[in-house]
């Protein structure tokens, strides 16, 4: 028969700012499982609906891409890795943003 127990600080006086490390660790490796799983079940569907708009030549791509471009803001990391696996679409993707840049209305200068 094995027994096995969990060490709480009431039992051995443990320090508090080293459980409150353990949990903020804790909420940060949740927090980068959580973001990386949306962005891996975003990203597929965001791809397919850009290929079905491109096709129908939809004046929806542009808001496509701007969707994109946050998500690449904030999940950059994990985007490439999910692009790498297809060198192909990586390109096209920054190509199309490099386009959107270009159209995008500059701001003008105060007066």
């Amino acid at each position: 028969e094995v027994k096995v127990s969990a060490s709480t600080a009431a039992d051995d006086g443990g320090d508090e700012p080293e459980q409150s490390a353990v949990a903020a660790a804790k909420g940060k490796v949740l927090s980068a499982v959580a973001r990386k799983a949306v962005v891996e079940a975003i990203v597929p569907v965001v791809i397919e609906l850009k290929r079905f708009l491109e096709r129908k030549h939809s004046p929806l791509l542009r808001d496509v891409f701007l969707f994109l471009r946050e998500l690449l803001k904030d999940h950059k990391q994990h985007l490439q890795d999910i692009l790498s696996r297809d060198r192909q679409l990586a390109s096209e993707i920054e190509y199309d943003m490099r386009q959107l840049a270009a159209q995008a209305p500059r701001p003008r200068a105060a007066q």
